[in-house]
């Protein structure tokens, strides 16, 4: 099988053991509609002198285009080796694809960074209205019981001012009272002088 029948490898993972290989290729996730030939995808394997260690790599058939690459590598350490461009990208024909992979990575990468900004921006748009609705509610409660305190003191001055002027009529009331009663007094005594000085004229006029 030569390469033109396997593929390119698009990526190569030096010293691995079987159980690394394994638990890399849990870390893959191919779309094989958008690969041509419609996924004629392999994995091979292979020792390398007297080593018990193996080399993973992923072969796709060739393309030409790089839009259609499908390879999205999500393994943390994968991602890294990209971006850091640790993988071997030394044959020609192997570089569209490993740039197309790292560029898909980058973006993916900027996506959830700016996704993790709004998320954050978000959040904090949503405490600061949190505060504000909270500051709203909490001056309203002020300003109701600022009013139901303004409401208790003009009642109680009202109330004040009435008990005031109650006494003030009542006393007004008693004078008057106090008053008519002097005058009536000073009446009858008056009445009472004439009558007398009227009997004695009676009297003084009789003995004549």
């Amino acid at each position: 099988m030569n390469s033109a029948d396997e593929g390119t490898p698009i990526a190569a993972e030096p010293a691995l053991t079987k159980e690394e290989i394994q638990k890399k290729m849990e870390s893959f996730q191919i779309d094989a509609s958008a690969l041509p030939n419609h996924g004629l995808v392999q994995v091979r394997t292979f020792q390398q002198g007297t080593s018990q260690r193996s080399h993973l790599e992923l072969v796709v058939p060739s393309v030409k285009a790089e839009g259609n690459v499908a390879l999205q590598p999500i393994d943390g350490e994968v991602q890294e080796a990209m971006a850091g461009g640790q993988w071997d990208a030394s044959k020609k024909e192997q570089r569209p694809l490993m740039k197309v992979a790292k560029q898909e990575w980058v973006l993916l990468q900027k996506a959830e960074r700016k996704q993790e900004r709004l998320d954050t921006q978000a959040q904090r748009q949503l405490a600061k209205a949190q505060r504000k609705q909270e500051a709203l509610a909490k001056k309203e409660q002020q300003h109701l019981e600022k009013a139901e305190r303004a409401k208790l003191q003009a009642e109680q001055k009202l109330a004040k001012q009435q008990a005031k002027e109650q006494a003030r009529l009542a006393k007004q009331e008693a004078n008057k009272e106090a008053q008519l009663a002097k005058q009536q007094a000073k009446e009858q005594e008056r009445l009472a002088k004439q009558e007398q000085k009227e009997r004695e004229r009676l009297a003084k006029k009789a003995k004549k």
